[in-house]
């Protein structure tokens, strides 16, 4: 009687063990849980095959069946017992596999705000840039052990890498590394795409652009993109045969990013105060030629009205001479300037004429060539009409060694 007892309360305490376990484990909260349908059906089937065992020792079971079926009957019990077992099993081991990865997750992201936080403080100090990816460099390999580590910016005009940072690296691989050429390898194959990659044995390349075995069996890029704009990449090294996953590329590749905003940045500022400075360059020169134009007008009184009024002009535009010229009667005619102008060939003669012509500002530069064959600019010559419905006049202006630029027209 207590055996009867005891197997049919069986499937009742079996199911009271599974909700427990279940509720326990939280299968029954929202969201998705890695395990919780094959462990469900694995627990419907166990308890259908304790229940059947309950049924098997009632007083009556043995005259249900015809005798040879009562063999079957196990057999079929035996296997649904087992399928239910399996079940069950894969469902708690898919469920402890799907915490283990929260778990490494969590664990990367902590890395990863530590990691970040850390260099975010080092980024508030006036650094320079190339200190601020030293210590960036040095804190990514002291968080990922037995590796080394090397930043690079691409010089398209050069179609190189250059070695902007380093750590780890022997003198002999830093010298391989420092102008690592930009084509059919895997740091540009990651910077051209975007995407970090994940490789085996690193190949440097010497100046003769011939491959170069290293040490290191395992390789990882991390490019550094700003939108459109391929800044360079991070590489980290190591020895050890298939070191790198997919866990430092999660947990490396925001540092990257924000390394290549960084440059960006920096480089959008520095721009940025270079068109202010130019800026200011190009009001300071108005100013100056405002006031040249105002005081020139004293010149008017004096005894040699044009060559008083050219003086007045010198300096304008970084102008050496400035002089006073046009067409009297079909002929080029100098009306007078700051100093004697001699020696005019023929062809800038002509050059002169040609521009009075068009009616619009004008730059002419005379061009020899050194002893060692290199050629320089001798003379620059920016002519400015002076248009009038009766003559065609023009101010000359002239320095030497240095170009006018468009600007200054």
């Amino acid at each position: 009687m207590d055996n009867l007892l005891f197997y049919w309360l069986s499937p009742f305490v079996f199911l009271v063990l599974a909700i427990f376990l279940s509720a326990r484990i939280k299968f029954f909260s929202s969201g998705v849980i890695a395990g919780r349908v094959p462990f469900f059906i694995g627990v419907f089937i166990l308890l259908l095959a304790v229940s059947w065992n309950s049924i098997t020792h009632l007083s009556d079971y043995a005259e249900w069946f015809i005798p040879g079926a009562y063999a079957v009957i196990d057999i079929v019990h035996f296997v649904l017992f087992l399928l239910g077992a399996v079940l069950t099993v894969v469902g708690l081991v898919l469920f402890a596999d799907y915490w283990q990865t929260q778990k490494d997750d969590i664990i990367v992201q902590e890395q990863k705000l530590s990691l970040l936080s850390e260099l975010q403080k080092d980024a508030r100090d006036p650094y320079h840039l190339m200190e601020l990816f030293n210590l960036s460099l040095k804190e990514i390999v002291s968080n990922v052990d037995e590796t080394v580590g090397a930043l690079f910016l691409v010089n398209r005009n050069r179609r190189q890498l250059v070695l902007a940072s380093s750590i780890g690296l022997s003198k002999k691989d830093t010298a391989h590394l420092e102008q690592y050429p930009l084509g059919q390898n895997i740091i540009t194959q990651s910077i051209e795409l975007g995407e970090p990659m994940i490789a085996g044995e690193f190949v440097c390349a010497d100046n003769a652009k011939q491959a170069i075995d290293t040490q290191y069996n395992s390789t990882l890029v991390l490019p550094m993109i700003s939108g459109t704009e391929k800044i360079g990449a991070i590489v980290l090294l190591s020895e050890n045969k298939q070191f790198f996953s997919r866990t430092e590329i999660k947990f490396l590749s925001p540092i990257a990013e924000w390394l290549a905003e960084k440059v960006k940045s920096t480089k959008l500022a520095r721009e940025l105060t270079h068109l202010t400075k130019e800026k200011d360059e190009v009001t300071e020169s108005h100013a100056e030629l405002n006031r040249r134009l105002f005081s020139s007008t004293a010149s008017l009184h004096a005894s040699d009205v044009i060559a008083s009024y050219c003086r007045s002009l010198v300096g304008v535009v970084d102008s050496k001479s400035v002089h006073l010229f046009g067409l009297k009667n079909g002929f080029l005619q100098f009306y007078g300037g700051s100093e004697p102008i001699i020696d005019l060939s023929e062809n800038y003669k002509t050059a002169l004429i040609e521009a009075l012509d068009k009616k619009k500002p004008l730059i002419i530069n005379q061009e020899t060539t050194t002893d060692e064959g290199q050629k320089y600019i001798a003379k620059s010559s920016l002519i400015f009409p002076i248009i009038t419905a009766n003559s065609s006049d023009a101010l000359l202006f002239i320095k030497d060694t240095k170009a006018f630029t468009v600007n200054d027209s």
